[in-house]
């Protein structure tokens, strides 16, 4: 089976990473992968598809959305593929477009993010999704939450989407004891220091300021507490010098962008995410695969996380700094709640059974 994958751009993010782990499975199952980027055709993710010989097209827009129909046809020209698979969800009427021009090839979309928009943005969304809807052969989303997200703001019936939790692989984030013992010498992480760690971009909705307040608290009452950041973003200078002036940037790890996630993860000794917004969430999946107990904000598909996983996952409420320091504060519980350190995994958040589900979506759409 050829299948197109659209995405934005291959730069590191949750999205991008399901992309490129779902082509190179699916290449590897003998299938014929493709992806278009519809922004810009760059990113880290590029080389990694270059080594296993996956094509990329660019279907960029230039600022322009409609050219994205036009360059999209031409894409389909080269490839001709079996089915079209978006998980982009601007410039949706533009891809139905350019994919139509060509053939009546099936058109899957994927709900990944959550967008924040004005009443005219949504009334805009739903004439569009109107016009394109009848072109769209299945619309997925990655939790409960984005199906329920989707079906606000196109104005789609809830059943008319179904869910399928993104999945990672267990073998890729394995905890590592040895690149543990050693982050944790190069670090200075005392022995019996305890080490929270998040992972993701500097931007509001996933918290950090949040998190700084939270911390700078409860290090106060537990001095063993140590946190690490992963990541960069718009906010970092903002992000640093917040933490200077509550006095704890002694106590952080400013561990910027990182390719050696699973050593990093095997490091930490708990997982934090201070979100305020989260469809789903790859790096609480990425930290459980890990071994990591984790303390997240009770916001958008996460609770559907902590629904499978369990005790391990301990849920706060949003912008409430007072209640994920009580929740940074409580290591006793965790300290020996996985030894020795396993998958703390659901099977439905593995990467097989997301691949598996997708699989049957493109055969079922190929056979309508």
């Amino acid at each position: 089976m050829r299948i197109i994958h659209i995405v934005g751009t291959l730069n590191p993010g949750g999205i991008e990473r399901i992309v490129v782990d779902l082509a190179i499975a699916q290449k590897q199952i003998g299938h014929q992968p493709c992806v278009c980027c519809v922004l810009r055709r760059e990113g880290l993710f590029l080389n990694i598809l270059q080594r296993y010989e996956i094509p990329v097209f660019d279907a960029c827009s230039k600022g322009l959305p409609w050219r994205i129909g036009k360059a999209l046809a031409h894409v389909l020209e080269q490839f001709k593929p079996d089915v079209v698979h978006s998980h982009v969800n601007f410039s949706l009427f533009w891809q139905v477009i350019g994919v139509k021009r060509v053939r009546s090839v099936p058109f899957i979309v994927t709900q990944h993010s959550l967008m924040s928009v004005s009443s005219l943005g949504r009334l805009r969304a739903r004439l569009l999704y109107r016009l394109a809807q009848k072109h769209i052969a299945l619309h997925t989303a990655v939790s409960r939450y984005a199906a329920c997200y989707a079906a606000w703001l196109y104005g789609i019936p809830l059943n008319a989407i179904r869910v399928i939790y993104n999945g990672v692989h267990v073998s890729h984030y394995k905890f590592n004891p040895e690149r543990r013992a050693e982050l944790r010498h190069k670090w200075g992480i005392p022995p019996d220091g305890f080490l929270w760690g998040s992972v993701g971009r500097f931007d509001p909705t996933k918290g950090h300021d949040l998190l700084l307040d939270a911390f700078a608290q409860a290090v106060q009452r537990v001095p063993s507490l140590w946190l690490a950041l992963v990541g960069k973003g718009d906010l970092e200078a903002i992000l640093k010098a917040k933490s200077i002036d509550l006095g704890c940037n002694d106590r952080i790890l400013w561990l910027g962008q990182r390719e050696d996630i699973s050593d990093v993860l095997s490091a930490f000794d708990g997982y934090v995410q201070p979100s305020r917004q989260e469809s789903l969430s790859l790096a609480i999946l990425e930290a459980l695969a890990n071994g990591l107990p984790v303390v997240a904000t009770k916001v958008g598909g996460i609770p559907e996380i902590a629904s499978y996983a369990g005790s391990v996952v301990n849920l706060v409420p949003p912008e409430d700094p007072e209640a994920l320091a009580t929740a940074l504060q409580a290591i006793e519980q965790w300290q020996k709640l996985n030894v020795p350190r396993n998958s703390l995994l659901p099977e439905v958040f593995s990467f097989q059974t997301m691949l598996e589900s997708y699989q049957r979506c493109y055969q079922e759409v190929c056979n309508q």
